[in-house]
């Protein structure tokens, strides 16, 4: 892959930063060429990480075991997001009857 420079695309913010950004990284959307998060594309703003509930295609594989048994592989995922639970990864849906 190539390098490339983009001087003030991004800003790390000092002791003077309103509280609760210090130390804390911004970036200017439009210095960027494209946003990801995970595997898809991100069009507008970025999610807000405080209330969410979104699930994300990934790239990401799942391998679930239980005693040595291989009940799942995958080489891709869904990711399910919500404020405050831990990242989960549903199963195959199934179908009544």
């Amino acid at each position: 892959m190539g390098s490339l420079t983009r001087p003030g695309a991004a800003r790390e913010w000092g002791e003077d930063a309103p509280t609760g950004n210090v130390g804390h990284v911004s970036f200017r959307w439009e210095a960027i060429d494209a946003w990801f998060e995970e595997d898809e594309q991100v069009f507008v703003q970025p999610r807000s990480p405080y209330t969410r509930a979104d699930e994300l295609r990934s790239g990401r594989a799942v391998r679930v075991e239980l005693d040595g048994a291989v009940l799942a592989d995958a080489p891709s995922s869904v990711m399910v997001l919500e404020t405050e639970l831990p990242t989960r990864y549903p199963g195959p849906t199934r179908s009544a009857g």
